[in-house]
């Protein structure tokens, strides 16, 4: 009782009454139904093993109050499983679109289902293996966020059709995610991807072209020039790979520098930053 604490047990045994109080072991049989000689057993196996810090069935190692069958006044309460919170559920993108598996698909093994967002606990793989405390709270209102702002822009018209990305043109888009691909194309490489404006928006590029980004950080206009990796048809994101490391050229300063969701238009920060494309081919490309 002292290890409990006295407020939590105002709290759930008297206001609450989740507990009940036992005399002694006869009295906690009676209560629970459970045998007397069943109950007596299982409490000298629990000294035993306190007394080697391990128990052998269950793998405990923690023991945090010692309890024998010669004691007695017992405060009793029921435990029963329940759902605290789920761990597994949907799998969605970091853009919270729920994907879904492309069979026998040589490039890309998923794909969006258009028009659909999830977020919080009807998702799956957020966490990993096990969340932290509290931090499905958190899990809600980032991806609750994210996924109402691209929920309402799929109505995002303009480019819709013959893409959103226009030659000579600068268009303010904002970082979706940073993706490790050391693994598959090599080390000291980053995929970046952008959000286009609309969810479902192309960006109406064609194999071969490049584009430039942009971006002013402490005064100076940084501009980067990339082939997209991203397929033309995808929708509602371009994703470009960068080198994170001095050979990635002067750009590197600025993509070190933001984080997803960023659109900065402070001083002292990255300013803006802008996607555009210019019509290039394979042959300038190839010269680049």
């Amino acid at each position: 009782q002292f290890l409990f604490g006295d407020k939590v047990l105002d709290f759930y045994k008297d206001r609450l009454g989740l507990f009940s109080v036992a005399t002694d072991l006869a009295d906690i049989a009676s209560i629970t139904g459970c045998p007397l000689n069943t109950l007596m057993k299982t409490i000298n196996e629990y000294a035993d093993a306190e007394q080697q810090g391990i128990c052998k069935k269950t793998r405990k190692v923690v023991f945090p109050s010692s309890i024998s069958v010669n004691d007695r006044e017992f405060l009793i309460a029921r435990v029963t499983p329940s759902i605290h919170y789920c761990m597994g559920g949907l799998n969605i993108n970091a853009a919270a679109e729920v994907q879904e598996i492309i069979p026998g698909k040589v490039v890309g093994s998923h794909r969006h289902i258009r028009r659909l967002f999830a977020a919080g606990e009807v998702t799956g793989g957020v966490h990993g293996n096990n969340r932290l405390g509290g931090n499905s709270l958190l899990e809600c209102v980032v991806f609750g966020r994210i996924a109402g702002f691209r929920a309402a822009a799929l109505n995002q018209r303009e480019g819709f059709d013959s893409g959103c990305l226009k030659e000579e043109e600068w268009t303010l888009v904002d970082l979706r995610e940073v993706r490790n691909t050391d693994d598959k194309y090599g080390r000291n490489t980053r995929e970046y991807r952008f959000n286009l404006n609309g969810s479902l928006q192309k960006t109406g590029l064609k194999v071969g072209q490049f584009i430039a980004i942009r971006g002013e950080m402490d005064g100076e206009m940084l501009t980067g020039y990339y082939s997209p990796i991203t397929r033309p048809d995808d929708e509602g994101v371009i994703g470009i790979l960068c080198r994170p490391d001095y050979k990635g050229g002067p750009i590197v300063k600025l993509l070190q520098y933001i984080r997803p969701g960023c659109i900065l238009e402070r001083e002292k920060n990255p300013e803006i930053w802008f996607l555009g494309w210019w019509n290039w081919g394979f042959t300038y490309a190839s010269d680049f």
